[in-house]
């Protein structure tokens, strides 16, 4: 006897929240809509070897496909809980009547319990020609951030001892562009900015390597 398969699959699923869904669009205006959606979070993973700092948690949305008004992509955002989850992966089909959509919260996944700024000197020389840094720009302020120590190397030079401190600051927004003498200001430490490491893909955030010299 043929099995009689149930058209809208969509009865089954339990569809508890709203979620907003942004097609991003580089060349053109953004669009949004609002969804009932399933949210499932998944296993979370280190991301590289950092003792945990540097951890991923993979939220897993099933949206309604006739909520929306484009098809989701890697790239998109989905605003669930005023929480924002870059879509990793997005599949779906015109029979199963929604999208599974699996994203990332960047800020929540790497953990940046921190804020900082970042400062930079003006260009005005004193009368010796060298900058004068006795007064600091703010270009960015309250940046969700990670700090996280790399390595201390101990020096001697000229009769003085110094250990440089060497960090990676994970960001929650991208920062561009940065000038050598930039620094970067978590509390009250002010760290000297030597690289910045833009993200070479979507589930990563933008990354500073930064000195300090006790």
């Amino acid at each position: 006897m043929p099995r009689t398969w149930q058209q809208n699959t969509q009865k089954y699923l339990p569809w508890l929240e709203t979620v907003t869904v942004t097609s991003v669009r580089p060349n053109s205006t953004d669009q949004e809509g609002e969804c009932e959606a399933g949210v499932y979070k998944l296993t979370g993973v280190e991301g590289a070897p950092s003792y945990g700092v540097y951890t991923k948690h993979t939220v897993r949305f099933t949206l309604s496909y006739a909520d929306l008004p484009f098809d989701p992509k890697p790239r998109d955002r989905i605003t669930w809980k005023g929480d924002a989850y870059t879509v990793l992966s997005a599949t779906g089909s015109d029979w199963q009547q929604f999208w599974v959509a699996d994203a990332v919260n960047l800020v929540l996944a790497e953990d940046l319990r921190q804020t900082c700024q970042i400062k930079r000197p003006p260009d005005t020389k004193d009368a010796g020609g060298r900058l004068a840094l006795a007064s600091y720009t703010t270009i960015y302020s309250a940046v969700p951030c990670r700090l996280q120590p790399l390595e201390s190397t101990r020096t001697e030079s000229l009769g003085r001892t110094t250990a440089p401190r060497r960090f990676a600051a994970y960001l929650g927004v991208e920062v561009w562009p940065l000038l050598s003498r930039d620094v970067l200001v978590v509390g009250d430490d002010a760290y000297t900015i030597d690289a910045v490491r833009s993200p070479e893909r979507i589930d990563q955030l933008p990354e500073l390597e930064c000195t300090r010299i006790d």
